[in-house]
């Protein structure tokens, strides 16, 4: 047997077995690799089967020991691992029957790469490429079988197949693999997580196996263990890139992905029990702490240490509180879990609410109802602020909902006052006051308003803020304080009974008898104008604000839409239909909802008339 090859050659460093005797094959003429092994006694599977190579040997002229570091066999005491260069690598990690390789490095070569045959390497570092595992020609799968390296099994040059451009991603992996490769033995984890972390090529592509297949397939597990293709081993390296990328943030979405909810069971079990168990039963060994680590990290931020037992793999004590039970949170606040709730719903505290079957729990963030609890130490009660402003706490409640106290702080189901927004409104007030030594006769306080039942408080501070009416104000006395020390002219604020000329004002109510009309419509006249008045419309009805001569200027210069009956003997709707007609439009459309009639210009309308 010695010396039956005429070309004979060492082995490569990073070549494959059957790559190296397919080398030899076509070498020394023979048509495939099955002369070499039927001579030898062996079968095609030698790269992954136990065999005795001591005839091989002979016939090639190489030591059984140097073959036997180009060949794949399985681990003695370990399942499922296989050797691999120096290391060892799971079984279902390398595809030792249909071979792939990059075009541009077999014709540049001359020989075929150990590395490819593991399924998570998918491009050509060197050239940029993807790598190949099919004909262009005859469009079928490379084999071991064919007449040469460059050769298909239909005799025609497969290395003309054009591969395109590989992804950074697919790149980044395959350098990475190529690191591991060529330093099989434990170095020191470096800082950035986790390729650092991965520190063996056993452990880099035991990652990329299981972060990038789907865990929602239910034939999880035969799909990881079956020899998908090339098109499927690059699918798996792309997905699984995405978790190399943005550490530990990119873990934590996957957990979030995989999380299933479920109504009639709470915990780990319900909805992480199809990947929890299939991640230990993946990185089981002390080698992957890190991944653990940063599991317990996010079950402990997300689940608030509450649901996961003790015995429990992912339980990590908690160093500090990250997040706060709602019956905690209601005990520090002094109020119900509901509140609690209610608070996390409107944004008021910053926390998470999750349906747990028919429970619901309630996580709050420590550092926003610490905040929180500052805020409430600071604020003050609704009669504490009402004896800061000097007034009652119907009347604050009034000022809250108008919008003139801002800052408003609900705890519970009350609400508490920042001393700043109400010594700010008090500030604002006092500035565009005059200051007086002591109040005349003819002025009001504006904490004694509310008493007098004819005006409401927001619309009295709302024009004087505005600067529509005018203010006085006594200096700073310990008795009187905020709104005590403010006035306002009665005649400013209520109008005038008998003005000075003599002339006869009337209320709201007595000009609505007068014209025959409700009090809503006077207050929709006086917005659009209709009466002649010695002031400006200040957005509110002040009390005696409509004398008895614009009452009269206004039935000389408009009318309603009754009044059009007496014109020419039509009936209203026919002279209203007639006015339309000749572009003539009242000056306030009716509403029966807010019971609002249509007024017309007398003008306009005898116009039509005459």
């Amino acid at each position: 047997m010695e010396n039956r090859l005429t070309v004979r050659s060492a082995p490569l460093a990073d070549e494959s077995l059957k790559g190296y005797v397919l080398r030899l094959a076509q070498a020394n003429g023979h048509p495939d690799i099955r002369w070499l092994l039927d001579t030898a006694g062996l079968r095609l599977a030698i790269a992954g089967t136990r065999c005795d190579l001591t005839t091989l040997s002979n016939l090639i002229g190489v030591g059984p020991i140097d073959l036997e570091d180009l060949a794949n066999w399985p681990v003695a005491g370990r399942t499922g691992l296989v050797r691999f260069g120096n290391g060892s690598l799971p079984a279902t990690a390398l595809d030792l029957i249909h071979p792939r390789a990059c075009p541009s490095c077999v014709r540049e070569r001359g020989s075929v790469r150990r590395i490819w045959d593991v399924t998570a390497y998918v491009a050509c570092r060197t050239h940029g490429c993807w790598l190949v595992d099919s004909c262009p020609h005859c469009l079928s799968r490379l084999s071991w079988m064919r007449p040469g390296l460059e050769l298909c099994r239909c005799r025609r040059v497969w290395t003309d197949a054009s591969s395109g451009p590989a992804s950074e991603s697919a790149l980044e992996i395959a350098a990475l693999l190529e690191e591991r490769a060529a330093q099989p033995m434990l170095t020191p984890a470096s800082q950035t997580l986790p390729v650092g972390a991965l520190q063996t090529l056993d452990m880099a592509v035991r990652f990329i196996a299981f972060f990038g297949s789907d865990h929602t397939d239910p034939n999880w597990r035969v799909s990881t263990m079956t020899k998908a293709g090339l098109a499927a081993d690059r699918k798996t390296v792309e997905t699984a890139s995405h978790l190399l990328q943005d550490w530990p943030q990119s873990l934590y979405e996957w957990l979030e992905r995989s999380a299933r909810s479920s109504e009639h069971r709470v915990g780990l079990a319900a909805e992480y029990g199809h990947c929890l168990p299939r991640l230990r039963a993946f990185f089981g060994d002390e080698t992957f702490a890190f991944l653990f680590s940063e599991v317990r990290r996010y079950f402990a931020d997300h689940w608030g240490n509450g649901l996961i037992k003790r015995k429990s793999i992912f339980y990590a004590p908690p160093d500090a509180p990250r997040r706060v039970s709602g019956s905690q949170a209601a005990k520090s606040l002094g109020i119900t879990s509901a509140s609690i709730a209610r608070m996390v719903g409107n944004g008021t505290l910053k926390g998470e609410l999750r349906d747990m079957g028919r429970r619901r729990q309630i996580l709050v963030d420590p550092t926003s109802l610490q905040e929180l609890q500052e805020r409430a130490k600071r604020s003050l009660c609704c009669e504490a602020a009402a004896e800061c402003l000097g007034t009652s706490c119907s009347q604050i409640e009034k000022l809250r909902r108008s919008g003139i106290l801002e800052g408003a702080l609900k705890v519970g189901g009350a609400y508490r006052y920042e001393r700043a927004s109400l010594e700010g409104l008090v500030g604002a007030l006092l500035q565009k006051a005059t200051v007086i030594t002591e109040a005349g006769v003819d002025m009001v306080s504006l904490a004694g308003l509310p008493l007098r039942r004819r005006l409401s408080l927001p619309s009295v501070l709302r024009e004087a803020l505005a600067g529509r009416l005018p203010l006085w104000r006594i200096a700073a006395s310990p008795l009187e304080s905020g709104l005590r020390s403010l006035y306002a002219r009665k005649s400013d604020v209520f109008g005038h009974t008998v003005r000075p000329s003599g002339e006869r004002c009337l209320g709201v109510r007595e000009a609505a008898k007068s014209l025959g009309v409700s009090v809503r419509m006077v207050h929709a006249l006086a917005v659009a104008g209709c009466f002649q008045t010695d002031r400006l419309h200040t957005g509110r009805m002040v009390k005696c604000g409509l004398s008895e001569h614009s009452i009269a200027e206004f039935h000389r210069k408009f009318c309603f839409s009754r009044d059009l009956l007496y014109f020419n003997g039509k009936s209203s709707r026919a002279v209203i239909s007639m006015l339309k007609s000749l572009l003539i439009f009242p000056i306030i459309e009716p509403d029966k909802q807010k019971g609002v009639s249509a007024v017309w210009r007398r003008s306009e309308v005898n116009r039509y008339t005459i």
